[in-house]
């Protein structure tokens, strides 16, 4: 298997113990941010979602009742893209993230040692995305094209991060990469966070 640590993950960066010690009403979703060796696996929702409509995302969704952030992030996995949770490798939870409807959102970062084209292949939609893109991690460590704008919501002032997907730079499950895509919001935001915390240090 490649090695976790060319990618930049810290040796220290191994499988929470804490899992299953998070208060259940302190978080109401998992996400997978999943590498699949070199690339990042993010899906476009379908515009007939009644939420996040059409938004660049993780796989992932609300838990289920006595669910860990892990084990609903399997869960989802394996609904939305139809292939076994086996084979993914959870290396450990990152910090979680509030979304604009202020619920909170538990990434779980996960590795699957696939060979990207084959793998975007292999997946399947279960209606809930309608494009499925992954992303060169290493194109994401490009700076510059990262934005940010200030939000005032509810008295309080929120950042809200940008980053243009530009055509032709990802695979495309549909196998149309000639579009282009904005990542924002949530999502962006635990880019972001995996970036300043574990990859590049204070930005």
């Amino acid at each position: 298997m490649k090695s976790l640590l060319s990618l930049n993950l810290p040796k220290e960066l191994i499988p929470s113990a804490k899992v299953d010690e998070l208060p259940e009403e302190t978080w109401s979703g998992s996400v997978v941010f999943l590498f699949v060796r070199d690339h990042i696996l993010l899906i476009k929702r379908s515009e007939s979602m009644p939420s996040h409509s059409g938004q660049i995302a993780f796989v992932g969704g609300h838990k289920l009742a006595q669910e860990t952030p892990w084990a609903t992030a399997k869960r989802e996995f394996e609904e939305e893209t139809g292939l076994s949770s086996e084979k993914l490798m959870f290396i450990g939870l990152l910090d979680m993230v509030k979304t604009a409807s202020q619920s909170l959102i538990s990434p779980n970062l996960c590795y699957f040692d696939m060979d990207p084209q084959l793998f975007i292949k292999s997946v399947k939609s279960n209606g809930e995305w309608s494009e499925a893109i992954l992303l060169p991690f290493e194109s994401l460590q490009n700076l510059k094209l990262w934005t940010s704008a200030k939000s005032l919501r509810r008295g309080s002032e929120n950042l809200i991060l940008f980053y243009p997907i530009m055509r032709g730079c990802y695979i495309s499950y549909s196998g149309d990469n000639e579009k282009d895509h904005l990542l924002w919001g949530a999502t962006a935001k635990m880019i972001w966070n995996f970036f300043n915390f574990y990859t590049i240090g204070d930005l």
